[in-house]
């Protein structure tokens, strides 16, 4: 199936989800750490369905029908439903998604929940409210997580959507959760702006590393969200905060590209000149700090002439590595085909 991005499936969930009785169930696929569960709380929030999440792999399989308790007086005995369908039960007049996460860790038999609830909405006696929505989440065999790939009889009643990481979605996202640390998401995306490869690795690139920490948006999240803005000035400290969540290899890159000075930058603002005087490496670090913590903070005119004599200044192989960075603000997007149509022409020097 094609891949949706973050902001995709949140519109599509929320067109699914208003559908109300006719609601589809949803499957959602995708690698660790890419946002499956926080984009359902969030969606359930923003419409005010009460959210019910069951990790079906903590349930022993014999409990998901209920759990016997014996009446001795009747001569019987009766199965007190699981705590999450009574929980639906008091909601049952309310919109509710009913979230079955990290599915795939469950075995054959507890899955078995699933395959009730989209054949029957039930589970044992237990019948969903006419206004419970089922969302399933699961990572892929691929991902090198523990997975046991459904029934393909269960796969088979539900809507497929297939997750996929999206940079821009995700700086969208961080800048609204936390514009209290504007200081420290301008230097976090900076760097993956000039390093796109560090933004999500799969579990497969983190095994083949080594490495248990690895960056995905959820560890660049917790980053974020676990250091206090008044150690940026410490290089060091924050580099080592940083491989705490995304290892050893990609805090190492981290703190090189945060070795770059302001008073340098202002010199290159005041002299543009000078960037002839650095290596290439350092020209693309440069010039794409300028381009994401200046430019496309204060787009203005002015700006845009420095980020042009800039590029104008450098070779051919460094505008090619900042031309996927020129997106977002029509001006930077005729400035990319500009460059890019002078580079296949040939009229920049090399």
């Amino acid at each position: 199936m094609w891949e949706v991005s973050p902001s995709q499936l949140y519109a599509y969930l929320k067109e699914d989800l208003q559908q109300g009785e006719n609601c589809p169930i949803i499957f959602i696929w995708g690698q660790p750490g890419i946002g499956k569960t926080m984009i359902v709380q969030q969606i359930s929030a923003e419409l005010g369905y009460y959210l019910v999440v069951l990790e079906v792999s903590t349930i022993h399989p014999y409990a998901l029908s209920g759990i016997p308790v014996p009446d001795v007086s009747r001569k019987m005995v009766e199965l007190l439903p699981l705590r999450f369908v009574a929980e639906v039960r008091e909601h049952q007049d309310d919109d509710c998604i009913i979230f079955l996460d990290d599915f795939g860790a469950a075995d054959p038999y507890q899955q078995r929940i699933a395959l009730s609830l989209t054949t029957y909405r039930a589970i044992g006696d237990a019948q969903l409210p006419k206004k419970a929505r089922l969302i399933i989440a699961t990572n892929r065999e691929e991902d090198a997580a523990y997975v046991i790939t459904p029934s393909y009889a269960i796969l088979n009643r539900v809507k497929h959507y297939n997750l996929a990481p999206k940079f821009e979605d995700w700086v969208a996202w961080v800048h609204k959760t936390y514009p209290h640390k504007s200081s420290l998401l301008q230097l976090v995306i900076s760097f993956l702006t000039a390093h796109p490869q560090f933004f999500c690795w799969t579990p497969e690139m983190a095994i083949k590393r080594r490495t248990a920490a690895y960056p995905t948006p959820r560890s660049w999240t917790n980053f974020i969200a676990n250091t206090p803005e008044d150690i940026i000035a410490d290089t060091k400290e924050l580099a080592l905060r940083c491989s705490f969540w995304v290892g050893k290899e990609v805090a190492t890159e981290f703190y090189k590209f945060c070795l770059i000075s302001e008073e340098e930058i202002r010199a290159i603002l005041k002299n543009p000149s000078l960037i002839k005087l650095k290596n290439k490496v350092w020209q693309i670090l440069t010039i794409s700090h300028i381009l994401n913590t200046i430019y496309k903070q204060h787009p203005t005119e002015g700006n845009l002439r420095v980020l042009e004599a800039l590029l104008g200044m450098v070779t051919n192989d460094v505008v090619a590595a900042i031309l996927p960075s020129l997106s977002g603000l029509p001006e930077l997007e005729r400035l990319r085909a500009r460059l890019s149509a002078q580079i296949v022409s040939g009229k920049k020097s090399e």
